[in-house]
């Protein structure tokens, strides 16, 4: 063959098809490998077939807790770390945590000392008039109140509810300048509870009124929901309002503990 005769549009045409000829070896070796009998696709087939007979808001619900289970061991990572078999005293010392029946059931619980968690049954804002002498001998570094739940009326009782808190608060503040005050949220309480007894579709607004205050103030307010995004039903009694012993020992606890504890020291 005379090669000076060759016409480009030839010597093109030739290119071509030896650049197609090399691409579809290789998709050849691709889709069909020399080994693709030693693939085992038995597992994936069983994994998939399972995946079709489950619940589709089941398979969401165990997506949710693992994310959710994952944040709260995130969240609570440093104050774990100076808590061993559930023992919180040694890290709550020097803080106090004054209250209703929430507070008082840790004592119950016997999770926290009557020094480091001081609470009544039935109790209002008033308990920090009638134990301050108490609360000022004890002379705690941090203290965070948590009131509210006995309280709850309609939205036009909120202002009485703040304003007999605030009373109380200025008070502790003059008592004890050199402590540091939180105040606590109000807990939620179940949905069925909320929709037999409608004053506690308030809990929202009552709490957005203790915000405000503690900023007033100059306290510090610590908000719950992300402890309770989802309402958990198993960390409620059967009241619907009242925390299981759980509750404190994996949520509440060291959450407070990681909001409170570099005022500590």
């Amino acid at each position: 063959m005379n090669i000076s005769k060759i016409q480009p549009k030839q010597i093109l045409s030739f290119l071509l098809a030896i650049i197609t000829g090399i691409m579809f070896f290789r998709f050849f070796i691709v889709v069909f490998p020399k080994n693709a009998q030693e693939v085992d696709t038995k597992k994936g087939v069983e994994y998939l077939a399972a995946m079709e007979s489950v619940d589709g808001n089941k398979a969401a619900e165990e997506v949710r807790a693992v994310q959710k289970s994952y944040t709260r061991t995130e969240s609570n990572t440093n104050a774990r770390q100076t808590v061993k078999d559930d023992n919180f005293r040694p890290a709550f010392k020097g803080i106090l945590i004054v209250g209703d029946s929430i507070i008082q059931a840790m004592n119950e619980f016997n999770v926290l000392d009557p020094d480091q968690a001081l609470g009544e049954i039935g109790a209002n804002t008033e308990y920090i008039g009638r134990e301050m002498k108490n609360i000022v001998k004890m002379n705690p570094k941090v203290i965070v109140l948590h009131f509210g739940a006995n309280l709850i009326e309609g939205k036009s009782y909120a202002a009485s509810f703040i304003n007999n808190y605030e009373k109380q608060i200025k008070t502790l503040k003059k008592k004890l300048p050199k402590a540091k005050i939180y105040v606590d949220a109000i807990l939620p309480v179940t949905k069925h509870l909320a929709s037999v007894e409608t004053k506690y579709q308030n809990i929202a607004y009552y709490n957005s009124c203790i915000k405000k205050m503690a900023k007033r103030l100059n306290v510090t307010y610590i908000e719950q929901k992300e402890l309770w995004t989802s309402k958990d039903e198993h960390y409620f009694d059967a009241d619907g309002m009242h925390p299981v012993k759980i509750y404190y020992t994996e949520e509440y606890l060291p959450f407070i503990l990681d909001k409170v504890g570099a005022d500590v020291g």
